[in-house]
């Protein structure tokens, strides 16, 4: 009797179907397998799989760039990382506090120092000791007065001017068009540093260094001229004015403003270590506030605050914050629109693989489930 020929095999998907799975497999003997055609095709995708494709790989796309524009707006503000500026090549950790008060209840310079004393001891029960010649920490605080007159040999002009004390320019860094900054380490206190603006009407150049403005009829050396910071978040809330920076004990003699910020790095060696000592030491009054700048642009930290958004929009103090703390919330706002956005734009991509996972699986245990073919 002359053997049937076999049916077509066909590879789909560059597998064996499930024909073949049900083919009577004694009839796959090597004495017939020369009347079989087995074709190969490259598999089809069909125009909704296709459609699907193109979607998700649109939207991992403007996903990537939420990721880059996020980056790139966290590392937008240098007064936000001076924690990691400090830290340099060391392993020790380091956070970065700041403090901010009503002006009723702002701390005077002696209660900033009994606390800068209290820091010392605080870091040294916990066994932490500065390298000789080093320090662990570090401080600055400041006081603001926009109506200072000041004056120069080709011009005046109304000012905003910032009374400083400790590394000021360290925690913000303002780029120097000539001099030098001014720090506490100064032997007098009749330097100042003019930002560019204050510069060109008092004197029409930004090449001042030795040259002197008066204040209240006293002159003040000009040690330097930094020019504004020119990001879209400083920008928009930098005094509008000129700005002048002097030395803290400068300024108490032309102002009567009291100190309104108050910024630390100090070392970190658990977690919660540096900003548990702000809130239990640091005389913050009734309604002050301290804000750990360290990580606060992290995921988790903006996530939080879009959370908390509610509680942040209602105010129920009158601190009036510095122009670097306005620019940092202002970018806390925007990180939090790319969050939101972010996982809008993954959901699709995110619920498409749990899809094929789980149909995956299915088909899988589909074939465990079937009992095996008789050879």
């Amino acid at each position: 009797m002359k053997t049937a020929k076999p049916k077509r095999i066909n590879w789909c998907n560059w597998r064996i179907t499930q024909k073949i799975i049900d083919y009577d497999w004694q009839r796959l003997h090597p004495r017939n397998l020369r009347h079989m055609k087995i074709s190969w095709r490259k598999p089809r995708l069909r125009r909704r799989d296709l459609i699907w494709l193109i979607i998700c790989a649109l939207l991992l796309i403007l996903l990537g760039l939420c990721a880059l524009a996020y980056r790139h707006t966290a590392n937008l503000l240098p007064a936000e990382d001076m924690a990691s500026r400090w830290a340099g090549a060391s392993e020790e950790r380091f956070t970065q506090i700041s403090c901010f008060f009503e002006r009723d209840e702002a701390p005077t310079v002696e209660q900033l120092l009994q606390f800068g004393r209290e820091v010392d001891q605080a870091l040294l029960d916990a066994s932490l000791e500065a390298a000789e010649g080093g320090r662990l920490w570090t401080y600055a605080y400041s006081a603001r007065d926009d109506k200072i007159s000041v004056s120069g040999d080709h011009g005046a002009a109304d000012a905003a001017a910032f009374g400083i004390a400790g590394d000021y320019f360290l925690f913000h860094p303002l780029r120097l068009l000539d001099g030098s900054y001014i720090s506490a380490a100064d032997l007098m206190d009749d330097r100042v540093v003019l930002d560019e603006e204050l510069a060109w009407r008092t004197y029409g150049s930004a090449d001042l260094a030795g040259l002197s403005v008066t204040i209240n009829d006293k002159p003040y050396l000009i040690a330097g001229v930094i020019s504004r910071e020119q990001d879209r978040y400083n920008s928009l809330t930098y005094p509008t004015i000129p700005t002048i920076y002097m030395s803290y004990s400068a300024f108490t003699k032309i102002s009567e403003a009291p100190v309104s910020s108050y910024q630390i790095v100090l070392p970190d060696p658990i977690s919660g270590f540096g900003y548990n000592l702000i809130k239990e030491k640091f005389p913050l009054g009734d309604h002050g506030e301290a804000v750990e700048n360290s990580g606060r642009f992290s995921w988790g930290a903006v996530a939080n605050t879009l959370l908390n958004y509610a509680e942040r929009t209602i105010k129920d103090n009158e601190i009036a914050y510095p122009y670097w703390e306005n620019a940092a919330r202002l970018a806390e706002n925007h990180l939090s629109v790319l969050l939101v956005l972010s996982c809008l734009l993954a959901l699709f991509p995110a619920g498409s693989l749990i899809y094929l996972i789980v149909k995956e699986i299915k088909h899988v245990k589909h074939h465990l489930k079937k009992p095996r073919q008789n050879i």
